[in-house]
């Protein structure tokens, strides 16, 4: 009975971080144009990856209604928004004029069609999705603080707004691989820009249960040998 409950509870916390991983998808998200062929493109990519709906899985946005006149789409506002917070934090490729716009967590942002995005995927999915585009919605004063971004850190546009929001995408899209800008994420990312502290939320959570798992597991033995050796003593 007793080595039952030793296999029961070592399997157990053996297997505990592997749950806590489970419900924790990393949402790629593509702000896409109707007819856009790159945005198809750069989803048929996506959902070829071994970690589709596994790891991640893909959230589409739509940017605009076609790009053939680029009417606003639905998300255009958050599409706006989301362009706006990663470029003052540095990611020099990312704007609404372009689709196919995807966004990875706060490591990856770029209006652009990428053919390498596994690696960062899955950085992503191991120091946890910070989901910044959700954030970006939900955030009341522009979503600048979804990045650590002050407003001390914000620049006002010398374009004029409107001209810029009436500027044809059409003529801004860009395609191809993995540029230099693109890698922002690799030379900058210590999840919150440069900082020294780094934010590994779900990997720490998981390796202290993990650790914890251990700790009960030996105690258990402990506490079987002395039981033993008590009624060995007896």
């Amino acid at each position: 009975m007793k080595r039952k409950l030793f296999v029961i509870l070592f399997t157990l916390f053996l297997f505990l971080p592997l749950s806590v991983f489970a419900d924790s998808k990393v949402k790629v998200y593509i702000f896409e144009a109707g007819g856009c062929t790159f945005c198809e493109k750069q989803q048929t990519y996506l959902k070829g990856l071994d970690g589709y709906n596994k790891t991640f899985e893909v959230v589409t946005k739509e940017l605009y209604v076609d790009h053939i006149k680029w009417e606003h789409g639905k998300d255009y506002d958050l599409g706006v928004k989301t362009a706006k917070v990663f470029k003052e934090a540095g990611f020099n490729n990312a704007s609404y004029n372009s689709t196919p716009f995807v966004v990875i967590s706060d490591l990856y942002a770029s209006s652009s069609y990428n053919s390498n995005l596994e690696s960062v995927i899955n950085e992503a999915y191991k120091k946890g999705d910070k989901d910044i585009v959700s954030c970006i919605d939900k955030d009341q004063n522009g979503g600048y603080s979804c990045l650590n971004l002050s407003e001390d850190d914000t620049e006002e546009d010398n374009i004029d707004e409107k001209v810029e929001e009436d500027s044809n995408p059409g003529f801004t899209v860009t395609f191809g691989s993995l540029t230099s800008d693109d890698t922002s994420y690799l030379n900058k990312n210590k999840c919150l820009f440069g900082r020294d502290v780094c934010c590994d939320t779900l990997f720490e959570i998981s390796v202290c249960y993990w650790l914890l798992g251990v700790a009960l597991v030996i105690l258990l033995i402990i506490l079987i040998g002395l039981i033993k050796r008590r009624k060995k003593n007896n």
